[in-house]
């Protein structure tokens, strides 16, 4: 699934960098300035940060300051484990209730300079990370429960 995730990052990446050279080759090489790309370049750096998030994820590479960890047992390892991820379960959880809120406000506004293109389209990778999150979180919780299942102690930061 991460490789997914950053194959569709790095298209997306592209993407931005072919509009932004777009943009400036047409606003101050050929002197057409060209609206729509600008808001175009600002929607796919917010899919690119949202994507991006959900691949870190995948494999936990969030950054964090260890120190705390390194300090205590196993056994509190595992419940300091365990806490993360149930509050990124329920901060997941209210991601995603508060971007299909916003999805239904924002569904019949159009972008300023692409009026076919609804506004709820900024909200989906938003939607699509917190998803992710949940789901990554929820497998992380079983792991962390079920430690005999799977053979091996499960450490905090996995």
């Amino acid at each position: 699934m991460k490789k997914r995730l950053e194959g569709i990052g790095a298209f997306l990446l592209a993407g931005l960098v072919f509009i932004v050279l777009a943009q400036v080759l047409f606003r101050y090489a050929l002197r057409i300035p060209v609206p729509w790309t600008e808001e175009l370049a600002r929607f796919l750096l917010v899919w690119i940060t949202f994507i991006g998030a959900a691949a870190v994820q995948a494999d936990d590479s969030h950054l964090r300051i260890d120190w705390v960890m390194a300090k205590m047992g196993p056994r509190s390892n595992l419940i300091l484990a365990l806490v993360r991820a149930i509050l990124s379960l329920l901060f997941a959880i209210c991601v995603f209730l508060g971007t299909v809120a916003s999805m239904k406000v924002a569904w019949p506004y159009s972008a300023a300079s692409m009026p076919k293109l609804s506004m709820a389209v900024f909200y989906v990778p938003l939607a699509f990370c917190s998803l992710f999150i949940a789901i990554k979180a929820l497998v992380d919780v079983k792991g962390i429960l079920s430690p005999a299942k799977t053979g091996k102690e499960v450490p905090p930061w996995n």
